[in-house]
């Protein structure tokens, strides 16, 4: 059962196909040494203030070091002459410890605030990192600019706090309102006063994501040309003004897309669409409505934008292992007969990726003879990413389509059974593989 992620904008203005598609980041480069052990100078202005010193984004000549911290627990990125490396730590008052990973190493680090700013420690080397926010950021544009630090949001002090179960966050307004449509795979926004019309809403805001196989930067000329298409396909008044504007995310460099026309009925209507790359999914916010509501709503939308994130998505470790299932299928006609085996295995990793390999078996007697199938088992390779939350199970293949199911497991380690049902009455065993 395996659903394509659809991005529709539905309503007065048609419906709009949204996927930016776009794909997992290499992890930076071989390193054979620590590529933090060569110091560099000290430090610039940086964003996302906290109440927990560590948290947030600091930024200095040639690096930029972002942490996250969850339920205590701490993780990020570190970006450093171009290259990017994640990380895990631990709190050890007053001092962080983690450990990064480049390319198949991994080397420790240290972090303290000191005088305000973050000093990191690594391979013999410090650096100093101013954090981002505070004042300065607080006079800075609404995402228009220069895109390298996003101001200290409102929303971190007071916004709701939203986390899908693959593990995006971000934080809303308190009177927006959020629903999450499991069907079309994207989050609806909608503000407080937003007006409904004889056709649907005036003006629609709305969150995707898809896995993103091959693209390392969200300004990819191929990414951009796919939602120009999409968008004059879908709503063939509109024309993208200037080119695509550098903003601030929450998670690294973002992309702004301005679209402007008249409609039918004569209004003037703007779509802006801003995106990012979030663990190897591309990320879209967009905004279209009536010109001027758009506008008025944009602070919110930018800000909202600025906290978008990524914190571990959950994983039942029941399921993580090995499984294997056997279907049946025969077909018969008045001269011949088709009989079908089709053997699959899963792999659910604890990293959170999983692999799927199928192999059909058949024979086939036909009035001019006796016929053998056999499609041979498909390489088990990454073919995409699992969670689970509240006893469903989520698939999402590198291709963008995804799977859901109820699960149940059962029976004793080593020879369990894995149920899983979808729809009124489909149901799958599988046995774990020792």
């Amino acid at each position: 059962m395996r659903r394509p992620f659809q991005r529709l904008l539905a309503g007065p203005f048609g419906a709009i196909a949204l996927t930016l598609s776009v794909a997992m980041f290499p992890c930076a480069t071989a390193a054979d040494d620590n590529p933090l052990a060569k110091p560099n100078p000290l430090a610039k202005e940086d964003p996302l203030a906290s109440a927990d010193p560590f948290a947030g984004r600091f930024r200095s000549e040639d690096m930029e070091v972002v942490i996250e911290n969850v339920g205590g627990r701490y993780s990020g990125e570190i970006r450093f002459r171009g290259e990017s490396y994640r990380f895990e730590a631990r709190r050890t008052d007053p001092k962080l410890a983690g450990r990064f990973t480049a390319g198949e190493s991994s080397f420790d680090f240290e972090a303290a605030i000191q005088d305000g700013k973050l000093r990191l420690e690594s391979g013999g080397a410090t650096y100093l990192l101013s954090k981002v926010g505070g004042e300065a950021g607080e006079k800075g544009d609404s995402g228009d600019g220069d895109g390298k630090a996003p101001r200290k949001s409102r929303l971190f002090e007071k916004g709701k706090v939203y986390k899908h179960h693959l593990g995006f966050t971000f934080r809303h307004p308190d009177d927006w309102t959020l629903e999450e449509d499991r069907t079309l795979g994207l989050i609806r926004m909608t503000p407080p006063g937003s007006k409904v019309g004889p056709s649907g809403p005036e003006e629609l805001y709305l969150i995707s994501g898809v896995p993103a196989p091959g693209i390392e930067k969200v300004d990819d000329p191929r990414a951009i040309r796919f939602l120009d298409e999409s968008v004059t396909s879908h709503l063939p008044f509109l024309r993208r003004t200037g080119e695509p504007k550098p903003i601030a995310s929450g998670k690294g460099p973002g992309l702004l897309l301005v679209y402007e026309g008249t409609d039918p009925a004569g209004r003037r209507v703007r779509a802006r669409l801003r995106g990012c790359l979030i663990e190897g999914f591309g990320v879209t916010f967009a905004a279209v409505g009536l010109e001027q509501t758009i506008e008025s709503r944009d602070r919110d939308v930018q800000e909202m934008f600025e906290t978008f994130g990524y914190a571990e998505a959950e994983k039942d470790e029941k399921l993580v292992g090995a499984w294997s299932s056997e279907s049946f299928q025969t077909v018969k006609s008045v001269e011949s007969s088709l009989a079908l085996t089709t053997k699959s295995t899963i792999v659910l990793r604890k990293d959170g990726t999983f692999a799927r390999a199928d192999r059909t078996l058949g024979i086939a007697d036909t009035r001019s003879g006796d016929y053998a199938i056999d499609t041979g088992g498909k390489k088990a390779a990454m073919d995409g990413r699992w969670s689970t939350t509240r006893g469903e199970l989520y698939l999402v293949w590198n291709d963008g389509s995804f799977s859901q199911y109820r699960y149940h497991v059962q029976g004793r380690a080593g020879s369990r059974e894995l149920l899983l049902t979808w729809g009124r009455d489909k149901k799958e065993l599988w046995t774990e593989v020792r």
